[in-house]
This record gives structure tokens, sequence and C-alpha cells, in this order.
């Protein structure tokens, strides 16, 4: 690569941080953000699901401590509902009727996040994209 351009690490670095300032943006008007997003959709998708098997999921992006507060919450403003088991992380999670029109409102919010992400945007050019940083990882994953 010639010229003066940025490397990928900074690229990843600053896309990341743009889609988390845009997806807060729209999000916070639902008092919600990224990553409670991404535990409701995750839930929406899977549920009912053990609370470690949607965690394994957004761990990137949450820690453990994070996520148990980020149930607490949604569990105090009757989104989800907890099973009765002794480990916070093997409680069953299913979302409310409440949590439905949660989950309903933040989907939109994250359609407006979408829709201006793929601004200009092929659907063949992000699945390109994809495909690069899943083989990067690969590459570098390997031992």
């Amino acid at each position: 690569m010639k010229g003066k351009q940025k490397p990928i690490g900074w690229w990843l670095k600053e896309a990341d941080r743009a889609i988390t300032r845009f997806s807060a943006k729209k999000l916070q008007e639902l008092g919600l953000n990224r990553f409670q997003w991404q535990v409701l959709n995750v839930l929406r998708e899977q549920g009912p699901v053990p609370a470690r098997k949607i965690h394994e999921q957004v761990k990137l992006f949450v820690d453990e401590p994070s996520f148990a507060e980020m149930l607490r919450r949604f569990a105090g403003q009757g989104w989800i509902h907890l099973s009765d088991e002794q480990d916070p992380m093997d409680q069953m999670l299913s979302l409310t009727p409440e949590g439905e029109k949660a989950h309903a409102a933040a989907w939109e919010k994250q359609r407006q996040v979408r829709e201006r992400l793929m601004e200009g945007i092929s659907d063949e050019e992000y699945l390109t994209v994809i495909r690069v940083l899943q083989k990067i990882t690969e590459n570098l994953s390997r031992e």
C-alpha cells in the first residue's frame, strides 16, 4: 500500500467510535446505549435463553458485572422476566410484552442507524468488508 492512507486498525477503531456515537445519539431517547440494544436484540431473536448464552455473544462489549447490572435494570423496567436460578448467569431470560415494545422502539432507532451507516455502500461492498475482517481475524487467531 502506498500513499498516506491510514492503516486498517485506525479505521476499525474510528468506525467503531462513529457507530457507537451515532447509535448513542439515536438510542438515548429510549434510555439505551448500543450495547443494551444488542442484548435486547439477541434476547428477542433467541429467547427464552440462559443469561450466560446471551453474554457469550456480547462479551466483547459488555463485561459480566455490567451485563448483570443491565439485566437487573431491564427486569426493574419490566422488560424481561428472570427465572429464579441462584447464579444470575444461569437465569432463563425472556422478554415481557413491555420488553417487546421497548425492542420495537429500539429496532426503529437502530434501523435509522443502519440506514445512515449504509449510505453509499452496496450490499456487495458491505459483504466484502465483512469477509475481509473475518479473514484477518482468522489469520491472526490461529496458532
